[in-house]
């Protein structure tokens, strides 16, 4: 026994696969890019995203105590941050839940002048 397979790829002198050019043009399409994402519309902050950016730097700060001075990663407080906004009371919604939508009024007004 011992040949080559009937269904083995083709392979350059160093042993690796050969690329086919015409199937593999190295160029990666995607339907939009990025001169189109930039031109998009701005979002409004959610009230999730509000809370997160009032409430960072805290975060940042207790955990880095916490850690000995370590700066924490961003999973890190991302994770902290969910914690604390799963935990928040109605109110503390509320008032994020409110500054979203003056943020959103304020992103439509300045969207229907332009």
């Amino acid at each position: 026994g011992g040949g080559g397979s009937l269904t083995s790829k083709p392979k350059t002198t160093d042993g690796k696969l050969k690329q086919d050019p015409k199937t593999n043009t190295g160029a990666k399409t995607n339907s939009t890019s990025r001169s189109n994402a930039t031109k998009s519309t701005k979002r409004a902050p959610s009230a999730y995203m509000l809370f997160c950016s009032d409430n960072r730097l805290e975060i940042v700060e207790e955990l880095m105590v916490a850690s000995g001075g370590t700066k924490p990663g961003l999973g890190t407080v991302t994770k902290e941050l969910a914690k604390k906004w799963s935990e928040c009371k109605d109110e503390t919604r509320l008032k994020y839940t409110e500054m979203a939508a003056e943020e959103k009024l304020k992103l439509l007004k300045t969207s229907e002048t332009a």
